[in-house]
């Protein structure tokens, strides 16, 4: 959670829930970069 706050990325966690809160409206480049980070911390975490 807090790597993913480093890079700009909000998530919460609860149990093995991770849950992403996007805006109600985004762009597909946001949503890139979204996914980039969350793929990047995940890969750190191996």
């Amino acid at each position: 959670m807090v790597r993913c706050f480093e890079q700009g990325l909000l998530v919460r966690n609860t149990a093995d829930i991770l849950a992403l809160s996007p805006p109600l409206i985004i762009e597909k480049t946001q949503i890139d970069r979204l996914v980039e980070i969350l793929g990047s911390v995940l890969k750190q975490l191996d």
